[in-house]
């Protein structure tokens, strides 16, 4: 499987990168949206796991350009979980909303989850 993250935080992104690799996984990583876009066009992937509150183009706006580049599930990340927030997500097309800080147990297993719907 072969998953991008987009986040923006360092830290947060290896230690998906980490739960994930360490099932397996391919990863790939950007911090921005804009820099996704190519990866999207270019590449295919499983998911697309993606911080809603990234610098330059914001989660929302990201999620419908995403969805044109690549068929890949979207998940969304949040430190900021709204119910409008998740509503808006889901309308747009994100397969799920996740809320952080990420409970890394079963990481790889939900990811493949919601690959499955």
């Amino acid at each position: 499987m072969k998953v991008l993250i987009v986040e923006d935080h360092s830290l947060t992104a290896r230690a998906i990168e980490r739960c994930l690799a360490a099932a397996g996984w391919e990863v790939r990583i950007t911090g921005a949206a804009e820099s996704a876009l190519p990866l999207l066009a270019a590449e295919s992937f499983d998911a697309v796991l993606l911080d809603i509150g990234l610098p330059g183009m914001m989660g929302f706006s990201a999620i419908t350009e995403f969805r044109a580049r690549n068929k890949a599930p979207i998940i969304i990340m949040t430190g900021f979980p709204s119910e409008d927030g998740k509503k808006d997500s889901l309308l747009l097309g994100a397969a799920d909303y996740w809320e952080k800080p990420l409970d890394f147990d079963g990481l790889s297993a939900r990811i493949a989850r919601t690959i499955a719907r």
